[in-house]
């Protein structure tokens, strides 16, 4: 089993992950939610594993240690669950 079957089975086509971005306007780290809308795949320079993500409306592709999963108390606290 190779790492990119690992991320297959955590980051999933269409899940809600959150992120951790900069924001140049406060200076500080946020976090964002994240709207999974690929696979992980590897680019073609070969620089670890990425993911397509929405935020905010737009697409970026981040870095797979860039995105993690919300915890219960995240989403209980959202109203998601």
């Amino acid at each position: 089993r190779g790492l990119g079957d690992v991320y297959k089975s955590q980051i999933v086509n269409g899940s809600l992950m959150k992120s951790s971005l900069y924001d140049p306007q406060i200076r500080h780290m946020v976090d964002k939610c994240a709207l999974i809308i690929s696979e992980p795949y590897i680019p073609r320079k070969g620089q670890g594993i990425h993911v397509d993500v929405m935020i905010d409306g737009a697409m970026r592709t981040l870095a797979v240690s860039k995105v993690s999963k919300y915890t219960k108390k995240e989403l209980k606290a959202m109203g998601a669950i």
